[in-house]
């Protein structure tokens, strides 16, 4: 039975990760990591069970697990989203305990086949439970941070992006969870069974949970969209001055208000919230002034946050279409799509949250 979970597990991940890491968006593969994750991943599978049918420890693919590279091709493939969290330098930093990993599994190999250690050795033993303890451990810390580098990508999206539908990370928080899941599983398992692969019952139960996580992390990769966007680390409002003019202009509310009242205008003149893709980027651009300082004046004047200050044009736009009874012409979901909103999801939850009520409703009322 576990065969053959072992072999779906290896089909599914390497299809996946294949289609993944040749698959392009916006001319450029952002899935890189979430491919490589499941290529190698497969590969550990392949490694235990050719160990396991082999009924040896040590063979030519022993040095190929992975365990201390998998968590972090996650971990970067979320600092991909945020600038500045992935420089050269930062990637390197994450393939150091791989490189040191693989370094030392392949003196145990070496080892083991110069027959200078033996399957009854001490050190054999006290090596393969240090081992393991470490890879959970880190596993987990990893997830962890993983877990924080997601709320802080999610917060940041409503300070810098109009539309949020399918730009959410959430789906990789089950991921985390599944990961942690599965090394507590693994470590409660290894303690409590002499033999892994003997007591075949509960390790059918962790390799479902492997299997689980390939389909799971396959799919929720393949579906993710519009992720040409990048996300600050940190909230625009919490980063430093960068020098004594901005430090001023921050704390000049009158400042703030004058500027404040230039968007006002050109949101009612030009309009850019109708395009969907709208950002604090685009914006800052067609208007020539600073990202910081845009967010700043709505954040002070509006107390909204740039996500909410735009979809409040929006539906302002939707409510006057309506009144003049554009719903005659075109359906509610084409008035909310032709007033910048890019789902249905997304109109009805901030129409409902700026009227109290659903468009439908609204209608209704104004009949």
């Amino acid at each position: 039975m576990i065969e053959i979970i072992h072999y779906i597990a290896i089909v599914q991940g390497v299809i996946t990760g294949l289609v993944l890491l040749f698959l392009k968006r916006n001319g450029k593969r952002d899935s890189k990591y979430i491919a490589l994750f499941l290529l190698l991943l497969s590969l550990g599978i392949i490694n235990e069970t050719y160990g396991d049918y082999t009924d040896l420890e040590f063979h030519l693919l022993y040095p190929f697990k992975f365990f201390l590279l998998l968590p972090n091709l996650i971990f970067l493939h979320i600092n991909s989203k945020i600038i500045g969290a992935n420089s050269s330098k930062k990637i390197l930093l994450n393939f150091i305990p791989r490189i040191l990993e693989f370094i030392i599994l392949c003196f145990m190999l070496l080892f083991a086949k110069l027959n200078l250690i033996d399957s009854d050795n001490d050190f054999l033993y006290y090596f393969d439970e240090s081992y393991n303890y470490l890879t959970v451990v880190y596993t987990i810390f990893i997830q962890i941070l993983i877990l924080k580098k997601i709320r802080i990508y999610n917060r940041n999206l409503y300070e810098f992006q109009s539309t949020i539908h399918y730009k959410y990370l959430n789906w990789l928080k089950w991921v985390c969870v599944i990961i942690i899941v599965n090394e507590l599983y693994y470590m409660l398992y290894y303690l409590l069974t002499d033999d892994l692969y003997l007591n075949d019952q509960p390790y059918i139960i962790y390799a479902i949970i492997e299997l689980s996580l390939i389909f799971y992390l396959g799919i929720g990769a393949l579906l993710q969209v519009n992720l040409k966007i990048e996300i600050p680390e940190y909230s625009s409002n919490n980063l430093e001055p960068k020098n004594n003019n901005e430090l001023f202009f921050e704390t000049n509310k009158s400042e703030t208000h004058s500027l404040f009242i230039e968007i006002e205008t050109f949101m009612k003149t030009q309009q850019p919230f109708l395009n969907p893709d709208l950002n604090l980027k685009s914006l800052s651009k067609a208007m020539a002034i600073p990202e910081r300082q845009i967010s700043n004046a709505i954040n002070q004047n509006s107390e909204q946050n740039f996500y909410s200050y735009i979809n409040h044009y929006r539906v302002e736009t939707v409510k006057n279409m309506l009144v003049n009874n554009k719903q005659e012409t075109y359906s509610i979901v084409g008035i909310g799509e032709a007033a910048g909103f890019n789902s249905k999801s997304s109109f009805y939850t901030n129409f409902k949250k700026s009227t109290g009520i659903s468009p439908s409703q609204y209608i209704k009322e104004l009949s």
